[in-house]
């Protein structure tokens, strides 16, 4: 008796004891063995009013907690988005970000290097930035394969998510208790040097 690929949806066994080729030369030779992937998601949104200042400014983001660290596979980039997407993570003080896809109209701050299979840290998070084009939106959703690979092939699973998103974050003001102190050391600066 030959295996079937996949195995049908009645085979309990799949999981805990995968099938092994029992004749070492076979007729119905089995496909390649490939692990299944992983995946995290940039859910949908939408900004709603426009709030562009002349610059990009960070309108939404998705946090992820991974139990670990990652990188991502290759991707298909939103085509015409009217928003840029980053990737970003935090150590101590200092933000590590890449772009993963730009648009036109977006004016992000200094130079953000574009994503080439860096590795991202487990506590990281999607960057929403507005353009110019008006209010940042993202109508289906955009789905990125990650380098963390299941523990079973394609014949017994499929691709799932890693790990979900948190809930859109979009609150980005400065509290207007925090006041800055304003205070410049005397004679430090002066408009004729």
């Amino acid at each position: 008796m030959y295996p079937l690929v996949p195995p049908p949806a009645s085979d309990i066994y799949a999981l805990t004891w995968p099938r092994r080729l029992q004749r070492w030369l076979d007729d119905n030779p089995i496909s390649a063995l490939t692990r299944a992937y992983t995946t995290i998601s940039l859910p949908t949104f939408n900004q709603g009013v426009s709030t562009w200042n002349g610059y990009s400014d960070i309108v939404a983001s998705f946090n992820f907690e991974s139990p670990n660290n990652i990188s991502l596979k290759a991707y298909t980039p939103v085509v015409n988005p009217n928003y840029a997407c980053t990737i970003s993570y935090r150590v101590g003080t200092n933000v590590t970000r890449y772009i993963l896809w730009n648009a036109v109209g977006s004016a992000l701050p200094g130079y953000v290097i574009p994503y080439t299979n860096q590795i991202i840290l487990k506590n990281f998070r999607l960057e929403i930035w507005n353009t110019s084009q008006g209010a940042a939106s993202e109508a289906n959703g955009v789905t990125i394969y990650t380098s963390k690979l299941q523990g079973v092939d394609y014949r017994y699973a499929q691709d799932v998510a890693l790990v979900n998103p948190d809930a859109e974050s979009t609150n980005f003001q400065c509290p207007l208790s925090v006041k800055l102190p304003l205070t410049f050391p005397v004679g430090s600066y002066s408009a004729t040097n």
